[in-house]
């Protein structure tokens, strides 16, 4: 079972910079279905997308743990 991700900060951030998950989506090179199966935990983030989103959203390397891994 893959475990289930809280993206709270994620949307968050997405909202701040870009206001939708759509507009986002688009800055970044995926889908709209892409993104929002991805903040749903239906799909996984790459690590090479886990890159392009937090070069996009300035979250540093200190911080990728709490936005991206931390468990439901």
């Amino acid at each position: 079972m893959r475990p289930k991700f809280d993206y709270a900060e994620l949307r968050a951030r997405i909202r701040e910079k870009f206001g939708t998950p759509e507009d986002f989506a688009a800055a970044v090179g995926f889908l709209p279905a892409e993104i929002r199966a991805k903040l749903s935990n239906s799909a996984e983030f790459k690590l090479s997308e886990i890159d392009r989103v937090c070069e996009c959203l300035g979250i540093g390397n200190d911080e990728v743990d709490s936005v991206f891994f931390e468990a439901k």
